[in-house]
């Protein structure tokens, strides 16, 4: 880390990254155990702790993780040893039928590009875990010229409707080793549009020249506003998130405090 404000960040990785892991292995041993309670959920007085929401009522990066992991429906990826196997497990949290579609890609690190992809359909009947097996997704000369762990990296999606029409999305990434060991790319992640809506939220568009990890959007002095994602992977492009203040704000009082920062730095 280069100083104390890209500690605080690591450690909120960190932190974020091990309630994942840890609460993604234990709910896809449902239904022998259904996830995680963690200490603990907020603080209730300013201070430096563990809590994913500050005193003040600010989402930590931790926080937008949980949001996440404990969604309804989710994936999570495993290796089973010692056979060497990859395994994807869909986790759907709620009774009824869901029909989805699962989708794993090895991508560049240098540019995000997808060199290898597997897709497969997944129907589960009611609240439960499906299993899936990789194949070998390193079997084309284009996915081997990227075979170095330290190179490339995976994406897994699932996106389903149950019998309502109610649809549902999950998307994460996974390192195929230490992050300090990984070819991270400068991203040049940078604002390039805001826009303030009718009902006072704005919608933030983020441009990023390659691959950036724990993306994090912060806006100084307003602790109860939200996004509707945070500390997430961008793509080569641009992404637009939406930001509902806690106060009124105005668009040039947003540029002012709002800041964004990746594992890169």
């Amino acid at each position: 880390p280069d100083g104390f404000a890209e500690t605080l960040y690591l450690s909120q990785v960190k932190q974020a990254f091990a309630l994942k892991t840890v609460t993604e292995c234990w709910h896809a041993r449902m239904p022998y155990c259904r996830g995680a309670l963690y200490w603990q959920l907020n603080d209730w007085w300013p201070v430096s702790s563990w809590s994913t929401i500050e005193h003040s009522g600010r989402w930590k990066p931790s926080h937008y993780a949980v949001k996440r992991f404990f969604a309804p429906l989710t994936s999570s990826l495993r290796a089973e040893q010692p056979e060497g196997k990859t395994v994807v497990d869909v986790i759907w949290d709620l009774p009824g039928r869901l029909n989805a579609a699962v989708k794993v890609t090895l991508r560049a690190l240098a540019d995000g590009r997808a060199v290898a992809s597997w897709t497969r359909p997944a129907v589960l009947k009611g609240a439960g875990v499906l299993p899936l097996e990789l194949p070998d997704l390193a079997g084309n000369a284009e996915a081997r010229r990227h075979l170095a762990l330290n190179a490339c990296y995976l994406t897994h999606e699932v996106a389903g409707t149950d019998a309502d029409g109610k649809t549902y999305a999950h998307a994460e990434t996974a390192f195929l080793t230490a992050f300090k060991h990984c070819e991270l790319p400068e991203a040049d992640v940078k604002v390039v549009a805001l826009a303030k809506h009718r009902d006072g939220s704005f919608s933030i568009t983020l441009s990023a020249q390659a691959p950036a990890f724990f993306v994090w959007l912060c806006v100084a002095d307003d602790p109860l506003g939200r996004f509707d994602d945070n500390l997430v992977t961008l793509l080569r492009g641009r992404r637009t998130f939406r930001y509902v203040p806690g106060t009124p704000l105005t668009v040039a009082a947003l540029r002012r405090r709002l800041s964004v920062r990746d594992l890169r730095g």
